[in-house]
């Protein structure tokens, strides 16, 4: 799956991270400052191409690893899960790619 590039572009918190990543890392962004983020992707790759050039990464995998978000929203990050188990749901990878200025 590939995702718009505006939908991190367009985030503070995430161009600030992305600028600090030298060659790739792991970003999980704060669930409490950054939630339509932190909700969409959990923790995923961010990879430094060249220049100001990045891209996200991702496996989603239907696991709700999200034990230290808030109880009201943990029904809906287990609902991909349940799908997954019951009615055979594949994982997939996330990419998005783009610049930074």
């Amino acid at each position: 799956m590939v995702l718009e590039w505006d939908f991190f572009s367009s985030n503070g918190p995430f161009v600030q991270r992305a600028k600090q990543t030298q060659t790739s890392g792991l970003w999980r962004p704060d669930p409490a400052t950054n939630r339509e983020m932190f909700a969409s992707l959990g923790t995923f790759v961010i990879v430094h191409e060249h220049d100001n050039c990045y891209s996200v990464r991702d496996h989603y995998d239907f696991d709700p690893d999200y034990s230290s978000f808030s109880k009201g929203l943990f029904t809906v990050l287990t609902a991909p899960a349940w799908a997954a188990q019951t009615r055979g749901a594949r994982t997939f990878d996330v990419l998005a790619r783009g610049t930074i200025s």
